[in-house]
């Protein structure tokens, strides 16, 4: 059995399960049936942002491949037992699910020891690994079927027999199923973040060691695009599970429920703060000026100084797609220096922008700008650089980005209130994600001086739309 194996993924989120399932509703499926490639992947037709440049890693340690005795006397994979040993699927940069909407699914036999089936990184504040599981101890406060208090979450049976287990995850809801039953609900510790990302999904760990591993066997290792709720649709789930019970998914068709997320600014927990103030700056205050305000991102520099203040998605997942910001443009004191942002930013060489300013009295003059225009900058740094001006007025607005592939490289779309903009094809593709950014500067480039007024700018929303 090959030590490392790299995979490519493609994913599908947050569809529903009905009817014959297909690969429309699987993200990955671990299969064991042949003896050439017992760990043969099968991958989800939908849709995840930056899936496809993260190569899905197995650390099968010393695992035993058995090429029958598994689920309908198929290929099935046994963890001996001791350190190094679980079955690991693992990226080392992290695999971006970017839901708290999925579940993940396999079967086990022989069952002995360790405190617990599964670990997911990033549930918690810290990054720390909870563990949950059936069969041992966990991290967290489990609710029995009946909603009472438990200690630990119910023990999986033992013996010769293929058990099927069924985790559920919805925000911080983790609900257990075994054998199509619902065992139980836990909640996880902490903050789980928007994006999670998979760094290991450990079966057979023990306690919070990722290397440690029970002594188990294991087939059809599966992660689906949903939170299921009923015990029928974990019967569904498990009975579908084999790769001949999937349907194949209509090529013709569009994706199922294609990702979809919207930021509101209830709150933060899904951005950083950034001040990027010069070093040369007489009063820096490196306090973060980013608040929110009734359900709105509001961003504040001072008159007078060189103030860069930002707020970013704290994962760089986003590849095409279409990104949107609804955002309100203050009237802004005549030829200063201050820009209001939306963007998105991989690295110097590979940013793409809305940058909007009252813009340098030559700009001004070029454009026919009045009293209540601003100019607008829509930029791609580099690959190539480009930078059309044009007029907007002050007030609330709908800014968006639309990338799609062609001929394996991005072409960027610029929209204002709906109207197309600016259009270029750029000489990269997804190899590049993003992060998103709002963020208000006094920058040299957008006018004559530095403002004489302070500046607040506001955002309403932040939503983005993934498509191939």
């Amino acid at each position: 059995m090959k030590n490392l194996l790299f995979l490519s993924a493609a994913f599908c989120l947050c569809s529903q399960l009905h009817g014959a399932l297909s690969t429309n509703q699987l993200i990955y499926l671990l299969d064991f049936d042949s003896p050439q490639t017992p760990e043969r992947y099968i991958a989800g037709s939908g849709n995840v942002p930056a899936t496809q440049e993260y190569p899905v890693m197995i650390y099968p340690g010393s695992l035993e491949y058995h090429e029958t005795g598994g689920v309908d006397n198929s290929g099935y994979v046994r963890t001996r037992g001791g350190t190094g040993d679980s079955l690991q699927i693992f990226n080392g940069n992290g695999l971006p699910v970017s839901c708290t909407d999925f579940s993940i699914s396999f079967h086990v036999r022989q069952y002995e020891g360790g405190a617990a089936l599964l670990a997911l990184d990033g549930a918690t504040v810290n990054n720390g690994w909870t563990v949950w599981g059936a069969g041992g101890t966990s991290s967290t406060s489990w609710k029995d079927e009946s909603g009472n208090s438990s200690a630990q979450p119910p023990a999986l049976p033992s013996g010769e027999e293929w058990q099927s287990v069924v985790y559920s995850v919805k925000n911080k809801t983790v609900n257990l199923f075994i054998n199509g039953e619902h065992r139980g609900t836990c909640t996880i510790a902490g903050n789980f973040p928007f994006a999670p990302r998979f760094r290991l999904i450990g079966l057979g760990c023990t306690g919070n060691n990722a290397n440690e591993s029970v002594k188990a066997d294991f087939d059809n290792i599966a992660l689906w695009g949903k939170a299921i709720t009923t015990e029928e649709e974990a019967r569904a789930l498990m009975e579908a599970v084999r790769p001949d019970r999937l349907d194949p998914a209509d090529p013709s068709a569009p994706p199922v429920d294609v990702y979809h997320r919207t930021w509101n600014f209830n709150e933060m927990e899904d951005w950083a703060h950034m001040n990027q103030n010069t070093p040369y700056d007489s009063n820096p205050n490196p306090e973060p000026k980013t608040v929110t305000e009734n359900g709105m991102l509001a961003i504040h520099v001072r008159k007078g100084t060189q103030d860069r203040r930002k707020v970013l998605t704290k994962d760089k997942i986003y590849t095409t797609g279409r990104y949107k910001w609804r955002l309100y443009l203050p009237k802004l004191d005549k030829c200063g220096r201050t820009s209001v942002g939306a963007w998105i930013y991989c690295d110097d060489q590979h940013e793409l922008d809305f940058e909007i300013g009252s813009g340098t009295q030559a700009e001004r003059t070029r454009l026919g700008a009045g009293d209540d225009d601003l100019v607008v900058a829509m930029t791609s740094q580099a690959n190539p650089y480009v930078s059309g001006r044009q007029l907007v007025k002050t007030g609330w607005h709908t800014v968006e980005m639309d990338l799609t592939l062609v001929n394996g490289n991005y072409e960027v779309k610029w929209f204002i209130d709906g109207g197309l903009r600016q259009t270029q094809r750029l000489a990269f593709g997804t190899a590049f994600s993003f992060y998103i950014y709002c963020s208000v500067e006094n920058l040299g480039f957008m006018g004559d001086h530095l403002p004489t007024q302070d500046n607040t700018a506001y955002y309403d929303r932040v939503e983005y739309y993934y498509h191939p």
